[in-house]
């Protein structure tokens, strides 16, 4: 099985991707390499690479995710397709829940703007939301180390809110970290849960006033 992540640019966004599978498709189909391709993805620019492998033989299966009877994949890709392939929301409705359970999320917690399993799989497609935690948190403790107790006091006065600056730089280091991008609601929202873990810790630990 071949992952492609690609690259990140210095904007923080994911390039690449998409002529890195194509490559694969067609050297792999050239040397006889494979018989059948399963691509998980959704988009429509892979479909010249999947018809250059179906001319030398290969069968190509497009692989998505099923949400609520919806998925995010291309029409045309999934008429190009030898085959189409869906997970139910059923099969990563456990990992998933498990994933926001480790992040201290409960079920009722979805009011405060938490992330769900549901919207998970809806905007992500069952991506592991524990990945956007340690970068998110590690953001914090550094944020932390050059913060001032005024500039503390501020952050928790406006909570639940983020200042634009320093939301947009969370977000960023948590895309060099995990080199995906873009990131999902789900995860933005998981990150943003990890980093106040770190700040309400710290201001339980040294009340501010």
């Amino acid at each position: 099985m071949n992952f492609r992540k690609g690259r990140i640019n210095s904007q923080g966004q994911q390039k690449g991707v998409d002529t890195l599978i194509v490559r694969d498709l067609m050297v792999l189909a050239q040397e006889r390499s494979i018989k059948r391709a399963v691509v998980h993805s959704g988009d429509e620019d892979l479909r010249e690479g999947i018809e250059y492998a179906q001319d030398r033989g290969v069968q190509v299966a497009v692989l998505g995710i099923s949400a609520g009877g919806r998925t995010s994949q291309s029409p045309e890709l999934v008429r190009e397709a030898d085959e189409v392939l869906l997970l139910s929301i059923e099969i990563l409705r456990d990992t998933l829940k498990l994933a926001t359970a480790s992040l201290g999320i409960s079920a009722s917690s979805e009011e405060s703007g938490a992330p769900s399993a549901l919207v998970a799989v809806e905007q992500r497609g069952g991506d592991d939301l524990l990945a956007v935690s340690e970068p998110s948190m590690e953001y914090a403790r550094d944020w932390l180390e050059r913060a001032t107790p005024s500039d503390v006091a501020s952050l928790v006065g406006a909570r639940p809110g983020l200042p634009s600056t320093l939301d947009t730089g969370l977000m960023r280091s948590v895309v060099r970290r995990i080199s995906r991008y873009p990131l999902s609601e789900a995860e933005r929202r998981a990150s943003r849960v990890a980093f106040w873990s770190v700040i309400d810790s710290q201001s339980a630990s040294d009340p501010i006033g």
